[in-house]
């Protein structure tokens, strides 16, 4: 290879290579320095429970986190200055009480039962899947970009969004958000560049073993693309809800092992007050009250405005007549409607439930910015 020959090589592989130190880099930041969320406890004890020699969860979860976690962390986590998760590490009914809402992300749970059982301390296994999967969405964003643009642009756009900071919040939780949203990332990709409407659904419904109110946007966007898009047949569409209901059933079936409606909602909506009461009625003058605090929520302590600026922006690069051929459009008109479904049914703002979003949206945007993406032809 002459000296021109690798120059060029270099060149080619120097931005990738600085971009997949960095993913590597803050992954391993968040894997070490996690944001330590009380919803680490309770997806412990979920994952506890998947071993059938354990008993009292309620007990070893407080057991495991007093020698896992940093002292003053699991004084926090413990109540130490908060009476209500004091209640919940002393009282093992109500702390059971709030497991309902955790027992029905299966994939995320199991995949740190996995990590789990190989050896990684537990409330380390529960930030695992988090990281991978902001690992695995920093790889898809940058093949995907690369179509679009060149190495170094797209590296740069790539590492602009990985650093964003509802994605390295994300990166750093116990939660399944990441997971969840990854994965519709990964369907919403095989959707615009693949034309792959059962890539989509698939991951669509491992998102929905992740989070199940990933069954909102699936849904909506399986609707949208028979009836506008003209891409998926009535048969088909018949056959991809029925899995996903029976799919979505299947999981709050989980929930209602400890009381709860087997369709999940009714139930949940129950816990739904700003106060984070159980009660046995829930009005619609809790509602409202909930919906108004929510929506001051997001407009002062979110990112959520800056995620719709960025879809009404992508969406006006196109003009009116053009926006039901238009793949990506459709998805993110879709999706907004998602967004609105979703707010309805869980009135709260918190930028990690829209993770899969924020990337899907800015991602579009660039998309849109640099070259058309796939226009489809009735």
């Amino acid at each position: 290879m002459n000296t021109f020959s690798s120059n060029v090589f270099l060149r080619s592989i120097t931005p990738p290579l600085f971009y997949l130190c960095l993913l590597l880099g803050v992954s391993i930041l968040s894997f070490k320095k996690p944001s330590y969320n009380w919803d680490m406890l309770a997806y412990t004890a979920v994952i506890l429970q998947y071993d059938a020699q354990t008993k009292d969860v309620h007990q070893l979860v407080y057991q495991l986190a007093s020698r896992q976690l940093p002292a003053d962390t699991y004084d926090l986590l413990a109540g130490a200055s908060n009476p209500e998760r004091k209640n919940w590490k002393e009282n093992t009914v109500t702390f059971h009480q709030k497991l309902p809402v955790y027992v029905i992300k299966p994939l995320y749970t199991m995949i740190a039962y996995g990590f789990y059982k190989s050896g990684i301390p537990i409330f380390k296994a529960t930030m695992v899947p988090s990281v991978i999967s902001y690992i695995m969405t920093g790889i898809l964003i940058l093949m995907w970009l690369n179509k679009y643009l060149k190495s170094v642009p797209a590296t740069i756009t790539c590492s602009m969004i990985m650093l964003l900071p509802p994605v390295l919040e994300a990166a750093k939780l116990s939660t399944p958000d990441f997971l969840a949203g990854m994965l519709l990332f990964y369907g919403v990709y095989f959707l615009v560049e693949k034309a792959s409407v059962t890539g989509f659904f698939i991951f669509g419904i491992l998102a929905v073993l992740s989070r199940i109110d990933f069954i909102i946007p699936l849904l909506i966007l399986l609707l949208a693309l028979t009836f506008l898009a003209k891409e998926l047949s009535v048969g088909k569409l018949i056959a991809f809800m029925s899995i996903a209901v029976v799919i979505y059933l299947l999981i709050a079936r989980n929930a209602s092992g400890y009381g709860w409606n087997i369709l999940y909602f009714p139930s949940f909506f129950r816990t739904l007050n700003p106060k984070h009461e159980v009660r046995s009625a829930f009005t619609m003058h809790d509602y409202w009250e909930l919906l108004k605090a929510q929506v001051m929520t997001a407009l002062y302590y979110s990112h959520f405005v800056w995620l719709l600026l960025i879809a009404m922006l992508t969406i006006l690069q196109y003009r009116l007549y053009k926006l039901k051929s238009n793949m990506a459009i459709l998805i993110i008109i879709s999706l907004m409607f998602a967004i609105a479904a979703r707010f309805l049914l869980q009135p709260v703002v918190a930028d990690r439930f829209y993770i899969g979003y924020y990337l899907i949206f800015v991602t579009l945007f660039v998309v849109q910015l640099t070259k058309r993406p796939r226009v489809m032809v009735h």
